[in-house]
């Protein structure tokens, strides 16, 4: 996916000195982009698209954005400049996936030798425990 309608790929479509797009400032070359189907987890990197102008020495740099279309498909969309436009932040809903997951937490301290202490709300509910139990009854037999 990210290849075109045909999903060929072409000359322009790679370059082997592309740079990272997650490098320092200070390196130069063209920087890969993030590709189609890109997550947290799983980035993946597309180099962005290059040809040499017919007749001069220019040379385009396009950046290409990618977004998922009818059936699953990939849309590739080519811009103007060598990057793409800022996205514009999403706000999204909150979610149950939002609180706190009590299995990414730890209770363990000093060291992972000693678990944290129970902090438990304070109660002045009191109890007394004044019942007494019933006696056992015997089965005798007659």
């Amino acid at each position: 996916g990210g290849y075109g309608d045909d999903g060929l790929v072409d000359h322009r479509d790679v370059q082997v000195t592309a740079v990272s797009g997650d490098a320092p400032v200070w390196f130069t070359g063209t920087r890969t982009l993030p590709g189609p189907r890109s997550t947290k987890a799983v980035p993946v990197r597309r180099c962005p698209f290059v040809q040499i102008v017919e007749g001069s020495k220019e040379v385009k740099v396009q950046a290409r954005t990618y977004a998922v279309g009818e059936n699953l498909c990939t849309v590739e969309t080519y811009h103007d400049r060598h990057a793409p436009p800022t996205p514009v932040p999403v706000i999204r809903a909150p979610r149950h996936d939002d609180m706190e997951n009590k299995a990414k937490r730890c209770n363990l301290e000093l060291g992972g030798c000693q678990t944290r202490p129970v902090v438990l709300p304070r109660s002045n509910h009191v109890t007394h425990e004044s019942c007494q139990p019933p006696r056992m009854r015997t089965m005798s037999r007659r």
